[in-house]
C-alpha cells in the first residue's frame, strides 16, 4: 500500500457523515481531517499540482496500532483506501481513496551506528534519511532527491546514487513493519513473515500499509563528492570516472551514472 488499497472509488458509496467521523476519531490518536477543516488542504497536497483528489477523511496516523485502526474502520465499511506518505508520486494515487492514511507523522530515523542498520518511518523522505545516517558516516541506497519519499522508492525497488555500489534499496531491507488488509500489524522479514517479504520487496503496492523499514547500512562519506559532469558520446566510462577522480583528488572508488 505505499500507493493505494484501491485506485477507484467502487466500493462504499455511503459518504462518511459526522456521526461515522466521530467513530473514526475516536478509534484513532491522530488527527482525523475533512472538508474544511484547518490543514485538509495541506495533508491531501501532492507534488504533482496537476493531480487533485478530495478525500473524504485523512487519517494523521501516529502509531502502526492507528494506521491498523484506519484500515479496520475502511474495511468494516467497504470504503477504499490509500496512502499518503510524501505525496511525491507523479499519478497522485496517494490521496485518490475515499479515506487516506497519512504517514506524515511517522518520519523518524534511529541509527544504530553499532549494527549498521536504520530504522525509518514510514512517512519519512530520503533527506531525513540521509541526514541522520551521515552523522555515523553510514548512508544506503535511496532516493536521488531529499523530497522522495522512502516508502514509495522502497517499495518499487528503488535505485540512487550508491546503487552502483550497494544494489537497489530492496537489497538492503532487513525488515519492514506494515498493517496488513485485515487490520492486523505484522513484521516481514527473511525470518518472519518471508513470503510477504519477498512480496513486497519489488512487487510494489496492495501488500499492506508500511508503518516502517529497517535498512543496513554502509560506510558512505562524510565527504562525497557529487554532481553533474558532461563529456562527449565516445569517452568511455573508464576515461570519465577517471578524470573524476582526478579532479577530485581522490584516489578511491568513483560512481558514475552514464546517459
Amino acid at each position: 500500500m505505499n500507493a493505494s488499497v484501491s485506485n477507484g472509488r467502487t466500493s462504499g458509496t455511503a459518504t462518511l457523515g459526522v456521526g461515522e467521523l466521530a467513530k473514526l476519531r475516536a478509534t484513532v490518536d491522530g488527527p482525523v481531517l475533512s472538508a474544511g477543516d484547518d490543514g485538509y488542504l495541506a495533508a491531501g497536497r501532492l507534488f504533482n499540482a496537476a493531480v487533485e483528489h478530495t478525500p473524504e477523511a485523512i487519517v494523521q496516523v501516529t502509531s502502526a496500532a492507528d494506521a491498523a485502526a484506519a484500515v479496520r474502520f475502511a474495511r468494516d465499511r467497504g470504503i477504499d483506501v490509500s496512502v499518503r506518505g510524501s505525496g511525491h508520486g507523479v499519478v497522485g494515487h496517494a490521496t485518490a481513496g475515499r479515506l487516506v492514511i497519512d504517514l506524515s507523522r511517522l518520519a523518524g530515523v534511529t541509527v544504530d551506528p553499532s549494527g549498521r542498520t536504520a530504522r525509518v518511518g514510514g512517512g519519512a523522505t530520503w533527506g531525513g534519511v540521509d541526514t541522520a545516517t551521515q552523522e555515523y558516516g553510514l548512508a544506503t541506497p535511496g532516493g536521488r532527491v531529499t523530497h522522495t519519499g522512502v516508502g514509495g522508492l522502497t517499495l518499487g525497488g528503488g535505485q540512487g546514487w550508491l546503487s552502483s555500489r550497494h544494489g537497489l534499496t530492496i537489497d538492503n531491507l532487513v525488515e519492514v513493519e506494515l498493517v496488513t488488509a485485515d487490520g492486523r500489524v505484522v513484521t516481514a522479514s527473511q525470518t518472519s513473515e518471508p513470503d510477504l517479504f519477498w512480496a513486497v520487496r519489488g512487487a510494489g503496492a496492495n501488500f499492506g500499509v508500511a508503518t516502517s523499514f529497517t535498512f543496513g547500512l554502509h560506510e558512505v562519506g562524510p565527504t562525497v563528492l557529487g554532481g553533474l559532469g558532461t563529456s562527449i558520446l565516445t569517452t568511455s566510462h573508464g576515461v570519465m570516472t577517471g578524470r573524476a577522480a582526478k579532479k577530485a583528488g581522490v584516489g578511491g572508488e568513483v560512481l558514475c551514472n552514464v546517459w
